[in-house]
């Protein structure tokens, strides 16, 4: 780490693996205290004739080395040399030596004479700098002058200082250094005339004051004043265009004259094109005074007839009463012929200039439109509104990217819908198929040498063999972040997911969702293809198929019994080999079935454990849970059947489904 200094070559870490004897120099952070920070910061930037930015400087990682520091700004604490709370690093360039000291270190406490002066040759850019630094100590002592100046006067309202204050804002000068921008200035914002003129412009005439006595007001305005006065000139400036494009679109229809919005376009085209972006007044990025002119006649204005003020409607109130009995009154469309008005202004507009290569289609039915693209099939009709479309430009004639003669008939892709007449472009296209055809998919994974022929099957390998996430509980992989997610919701076992249907809670919303979809919803089951029996999961369908099958690929290894599905052979291991027995509660009778158990302590002790449902047979261990399931068919939700509660997406399917009739 260096010293932040420029000039200064102190390295503060190079002597811990350098082995050389360090210099006698300490280490400072950069102060708390944003005050002493900043006049830090100045010293240095006045010194090095840079600017510093305080937002882009991480002042944890910078130090300054105490070369920059005289000897004075050092106090001895507790055996510790300390720098001083108010300390200023002043010391730069040639005289930033160890703690301030001179080059030389002759004594001068017994020379009584004046040495000669010693002339060394400065670099133009450290003089710069020393001029630099120079002013900003005069005007530094400008600013504690005017700051430590106590006020003079003890008025009620403060306008001492008056005329010598902002023309806007009333406010003097806070100090004498303050920039203040005189009347006489000209800006390109306000039409190119002076300050004090667009003030007396937009003033009201009750505001002004004679010329003659405008020598006693104020002829300056501050920076904040001169800013807000430029935001009022855009802002005015920009209501002045909206009204003369109005202004000329009202001409157009009533004088049926393009000109005043064609001048406005030719004169002042480009403040037009910005209020009409600032508005969003148009939805394209390119526009010309040609496209307002073609679809004017497709504005209200062209056929309004103007807002009936109060005055209007008396006048035609009066004209009313003042018919005599033998007079007619005209009718409207006497008073106002609209439909020559605007058949002449469509006729007017019809007769401007377009490019050649355009064609535009006004108020043409679908009819037209269909002969016109029956003589000239090349064209494109593109929709910019559902009552008057307009044709694009003809597309040039398609050339060969590597040149060559046209076929007469186009060449077909077999294996896409690319067609081309020119068999070098068709040659092109064969072999970026061949190309993708014969790339080939290696798993990147360390240690994985699988490759793969198309992309889907490379993405597919990835999370499915090389699972990232492992839970910390019990170590199990998984390929997705999700999966992960939910298996740790399992092992809280929070269960804040209750069934809508029944009163089963779960961990997961989708482990809700998959308790929905098998256990309540009727959906399409799959169907074994010998029986004909459904079921509502896939697995469970495989291993029904397994039990019509003659291929006993499950042998028993303790006997020589064979079996055709997996859970078969667990049960005979258990019942007969290990012999797993269910006691009765009541008796010392044991029994290798539970419906066995259940069948003896109902028939020989006279209690009852099976209590079914006389609607749907289902079968429960308790009366609570059989009264439970009972209030399901007595209060069935809206898309559930009350008798065999099955749920439904909707009402038709739940009107058409075949229920069961156990009754």
């Amino acid at each position: 780490m260096r010293c932040f200094v420029l000039g200064c070559r102190n390295d503060f870490h190079c002597y811990k693996y350098s082995g050389e004897t360090p210099s006698k120099f300490s280490v400072h952070r950069f102060p708390i205290d944003l005050e002493r920070r900043m006049a830090w910061l100045e010293a240095i930037a006045r010194a090095e004739n840079r600017e510093l930015n305080i937002d882009t400087i991480n002042f944890k990682a910078i130090r300054i080395c105490s070369n920059h520091f005289p000897e004075s700004d050092f106090i001895l604490v507790k055996d510790r040399t300390m720098l001083c709370k108010t300390a200023v690093p002043t010391l730069f360039g040639a005289d930033a030596v160890e703690k301030g000291q001179p080059f030389s270190t002759e004594s001068t406490e017994d020379s009584q004479s004046i040495p000669p002066p010693v002339r060394i040759r400065k670099s133009p850019k450290e003089a710069e700098t020393k001029t630099k630094a120079l002013i900003d100590g005069v005007l530094g002592c400008v600013r504690k002058r005017d700051q430590k100046k106590p006020s003079q006067t003890n008025t009620l309202f403060r306008l001492e200082k008056f005329p010598h204050v902002c023309r806007l804002c009333l406010k003097a000068p806070k100090t004498e250094t303050e920039v203040m921008i005189p009347l006489d200035d000209t800006d390109n914002m306000m039409d190119g005339i002076s300050v004090g003129q667009f003030i007396s412009e937009i003033l009201p005439a009750d505001a002004t004051l004679e010329q003659s006595l405008q020598q006693f007001l104020p002829n300056k305005i501050c920076l904040p004043c001169l800013e807000l006065l430029k935001f009022f000139a855009k802002f005015r400036c920009k209501i002045t265009i909206a009204h003369l494009l109005m202004n000329s679109l009202v001409e157009l229809k009533q004088h049926k004259t393009s000109l005043p919005l064609v001048d406005l376009f030719k004169t002042k085209s480009d403040l037009v094109k910005t209020v009409i972006t600032d508005l969003g007044l148009c939805r394209r990025s390119r526009y010309g005074v040609r496209d307002l002119l073609r679809e004017f006649p497709r504005y209200d204005l062209a056929s309004f007839q103007g807002f009936d003020t109060q005055e209007v409607k008396n006048e035609k109130q009066n004209d009313k009463d003042n018919f005599s009995d033998g007079e007619k009154e005209l009718a409207p469309e006497e008073v106002i012929p609209k439909q020559e008005n605007e058949k002449d202004l469509v006729e007017e507009l019809a007769d401007y200039p377009v490019e050649s290569s355009m064609i535009y289609a006004e108020e043409c039915t679908v009819e037209e439109l269909n002969e016109l693209t029956k003589v000239n099939p090349d064209l494109l009709v593109m929709d910019s509104s559902n009552d008057y479309p307009t044709f694009k430009k003809e597309k040039p004639p398609a050339k060969s990217k590597y040149g060559g003669k046209k076929l007469d008939q186009p060449l077909q892709c077999p294996k896409c819908r690319y067609s081309t007449p020119y068999q070098r472009n068709f040659e092109t296209h064969q072999e970026v198929h061949k190309k993708r055809e014969a790339r080939v998919y290696a798993c990147k994974h360390p240690g994985c040498t699988e490759v793969f022929n198309t992309r889907s099957e490379y993405k597919r390998h990835g999370p499915m063999a090389h699972k990232a996430y492992i839970c910390d509980h019990c170590g199990l992989k998984m390929s997705t972040q999700s999966e992960l997610k939910n298996h740790l919701a399992r092992h809280l076992h929070k269960l804040e997911h209750p069934c809508p249907y029944c009163e089963r809670r779960h961990n997961t919303k989708m482990d809700l969702r998959n308790h929905i979809r098998y256990m309540h919803l009727s959906r399409v089951g799959y169907q074994c293809k010998i029986c004909q029996m459904s079921f509502s999961r896939k697995y469970i369908m495989q291993e029904h198929m397994a039990t019509h099958s003659n291929s006993y690929a499950y042998p028993c290894t303790l006997c020589d019994k064979k079996f055709n599905v997996k859970k078969y052979l667990k049960s005979h291991i258990s019942t007969v080999h290990e012999r797993n027995r269910l006691p009765c509660r009541y008796c010392s009778v044991t029994y290798d079935r539970n419906y066995k158990l259940n069948n003896h302590i109902e028939s020989a002790h006279g209690i009852q454990v099976r209590f079914v449902c006389d609607v749907c047979v289902m079968t429960y261990n308790s009366q609570d849970k059989l009264d439970v399931h009972m209030a399901r068919h007595n209060q069935p939700h809206e898309m559930e059947c009350g008798r065999c509660l099955t749920a439904f997406t909707s009402k038709d399917l739940l009107n058409s489904h075949p229920c069961i009739t156990y009754r």
